[in-house]
């Protein structure tokens, strides 16, 4: 296939080189983009989901903020035919917390063949097209997920390559942050939450009284597991955090930095209170997992009504997501690689924090997964060289 893909470092380049570079390039070529048609293709939190957009306006409970932002997303869906963030002005703050509850990160189970889905069509219009252009950590996931998110290529341009050993570092790292679990919380418990829409809509459907109520159950069983899921997360955080100050000589110096590495060290001073709050964790969401099997069982009677197919698609994407949170408390905390730094972040206000591990070396992951795997690869940059060489590549 030759197929080429163009990757630069950020979403703005991305959108230069698809509105003027390449036009320009291949004007000055006398090619038209019918003879080599091309596209831009970003990653799933660029796109509109609409199964949860259909969710949200199906919500028992609209607030005012909630209500401006769908309203502001209709009037844009009667123009857009990509459904990407770029062409929505999102200004409040609130609307871009709205907004990664409305993308398609994390959204495995897509609508059924046939109906409308942005991320489904910019990736169908990638797989016709000669010349793809992505970010790098596009570029990334592509890789982590064996090449299965891109079509198939042989040749790559990286523009703006001194920012790869970068992006690799985070792109095969991982990292749970206090966002990451509120943003999970947030499809677990409250108004527009996943048990408090399917309360609603078996509700409105049904007089099932046994599924009523447990259904009923299922959403205070939730509300308990939500605010568990995020204190137990943040004691683990903390715990390892103020093993870390205790442990540094200069503690009152250390407690204004914003990064603390994790040792084995720090683990080990508190490891029986570390393990015994992971051990809650993982009992908590298996228990909770049950609970969404339970729900699916429910709904899968109904499943011929749009909405509780809807549902169920989402509740599949959350008990996916909440292994995932399992495998990374176990990589984080629990069995640490000798191969990966550890550290945790905190935000200038103290409010945030985020437990993070990245590789100690990704040559040899770039090596095996990108420079071996492809046939020819360009990297362009102003500043690619080091102490005047490119011995580092």
């Amino acid at each position: 296939d030759n197929r080429v893909v163009i990757s630069t470092n950020t979403i703005n380049l991305q959108d230069q080189l698809f509105n003027k570079d390449l036009p320009l390039a291949l004007d000055m070529l006398d090619i038209t983009d019918s003879e080599i048609p091309y596209c831009v293709l970003k990653g799933r939190s660029n796109y509109l989901c609409l199964r949860r957009f259909q969710n949200l306006l199906q919500s028992p409970t609209v607030d005012t903020n909630i209500a401006i932002f769908c309203a502001k997303i209709l009037v844009w869906l009667a123009k857009t035919t990509t459904g990407d963030l770029s062409e929505l002005n999102i200004s409040r703050r609130s609307h871009t917390q709205l907004w990664r509850r409305l993308n398609a990160e994390s959204s495995e189970n897509c609508m059924e063949h046939g109906e409308e889905c942005f991320l489904r069509l910019a990736r169908e219009t990638a797989a016709n097209s000669k010349i793809i252009i992505i970010n790098h950590s596009l570029l990334f996931a592509d890789l982590i997920a064996e090449r299965s998110l891109l079509p198939p290529y042989k040749s790559l341009i990286i523009d703006e390559a001194h920012h790869i050993e970068e992006q690799a570092t985070s792109s095969f790292g991982i990292e749970i942050s206090d966002q990451y679990i509120r943003d999970l919380c947030n499809r677990i418990d409250g108004d527009n939450s996943l048990p408090t829409l399917a309360a609603a809509t078996l509700t409105a459907i049904t007089d099932d009284e046994p599924n009523l109520q447990a259904m009923s159950t299922i959403k205070v069983a939730a509300s308990n597991f939500s605010y568990d899921l995020k204190t137990t997360t943040s004691n683990v955080i903390a715990t390892l955090l103020g093993t870390n100050l205790e442990k540094d000589e200069n503690a009152a110096h250390y407690r204004r930095e914003l990064t603390h590495r994790i040792l084995d060290t720090h683990r080990d001073i508190n490891r029986d209170t570390i393990s015994s709050l992971c051990d809650k964790l993982y009992t908590d969401i298996s228990k909770f997992n049950q609970l969404i099997e339970r729900s699916l069982i429910i709904l899968q009677g109904y499943s011929d009504i749009s909405r509780v197919s809807n549902l169920i698609s989402e509740y599949q994407d959350l008990r996916a997501d909440l292994i995932e949170l399992n495998s990374r408390l176990n990589e984080l905390i629990l069995e640490p690689s000798d191969q990966s730094v550890y550290w945790v972040e905190r935000s200038f206000d103290g409010r945030e924090s985020k437990l993070r591990a990245a590789p100690i070396n990704v040559g040899s992951l770039l090596t095996n997964h990108l420079y071996q795997a492809t046939d020819s690869i360009v990297m362009t940059s102003a500043t690619l060289s080091t102490n005047k060489t490119f011995d580092h590549l």
